[in-house]
């Protein structure tokens, strides 16, 4: 038999020789199998005790070598804290958890003169103090392009929606569904150029809550200059950066590109979720505190 149980015939032998045993012999029986699997997992290697880099689910928690072989922790390369001359008016700290166990933590300086309007947002969100109490507590780390940017800041499905009831012009009490983010649409811009590695980026004209850090000096800085403004950067953190920029994430291949392409050509929405699956982590790596302090 594959398992004792399966041979045991409870309260009496079968026509079949079946061992005579009682329900609670059948029933311990069944306790000690669960637990001997239990013993078995626990002794099992896991992916997640691993460390960063490779095609499988290793993190970015410490030195144990990857199955596949992914990039040791001590080798990661780890820029020195940008310098930009703009001046600090809020700084903050952010602390990153990946499958619920801690990776480090990013300070920041903000430039609340080079970039009012967004500073203002992320120090709000970070405290908690937006609108109906949104943060980035909790917020997920949901896209990194190795060694250019990591995204940060997505609030969970459906987060910021909220219902509104309002009468149309011919009386009827109607409802509809409003994005707190497009409330954040603003006209901050600056000339702080993305060519170095641990600034802090928020999308130029608003109407979104995540942000960026550049993880290098990206070729295509002036690029990202056209799709965000630089409100702040790292002050503090920067191994912990170094880290997130080394997550496993889904690939992108030619077979998805193309998927996305067509897709995108008859406005498929399944071609925008495959687009936001990949450079997704493969482990689910959140903000677990953030906060800030005006100066």
């Amino acid at each position: 038999c594959r398992a004792r149980l399966v041979c045991l015939r409870v309260g009496g032998a079968g026509e079949d020789g079946g061992e005579r045993v009682t329900r609670r012999e059948a029933l311990a029986v069944l306790a000690a199998g669960a637990l001997a699997g239990s013993a078995a997992a626990t002794a099992r290697p896991r992916a997640a005790d691993a460390n960063v880099g490779g095609k499988v689910r290793c993190d970015a928690l410490n030195g144990i070598e990857c199955s596949s072989g992914g990039e040791k922790a001590e080798f990661l390369t780890v820029y020195e804290t940008p310098s930009v001359s703009a001046k600090t008016t809020a700084t903050a700290s952010l602390q990153i958890t990946s499958i619920g166990r801690d990776v480090g933590t990013i300070e920041f300086a903000l430039f609340g003169e080079a970039a009012p309007s967004s500073v203002n947002l992320f120090v709000k969100m970070c405290n908690g103090q937006y609108r109906d109490g949104l943060s980035y507590s909790g917020s997920q780390i949901f896209r990194v392009f190795k060694d250019r940017v990591v995204m940060m800041g997505r609030l969970a499905k459906g987060a910021a929606i909220r219902t509104e009831n309002y009468i149309d012009q011919i009386g009827h009490v109607r409802t509809r569904k409003l994005n707190a983010a497009d409330q954040t649409v603003n006209s901050d811009a600056n000339d702080i150029a993305t060519d170095q590695p641990g600034l802090l980026l928020m999308r130029r004209g608003g109407g979104s809550f995540e942000f960026g850090i550049t993880t290098s000096a990206a070729a295509d800085a002036a690029a990202l200059a056209q799709e965000f403004v630089t409100v702040g950067m790292v002050t503090s953190g920067m191994a912990t950066l170094a880290r997130l920029n080394a997550l496993a994430v889904n690939q992108p291949t030619s077979y998805k590109n193309s998927f996305i392409s067509a897709g995108k050509l008859i406005n498929d929405k399944r071609a925008t979720a495959a687009e936001d699956d990949v450079n997704k982590p493969l482990q689910k790596t959140v903000i677990s505190r953030c906060s800030a302090t005006l100066l």
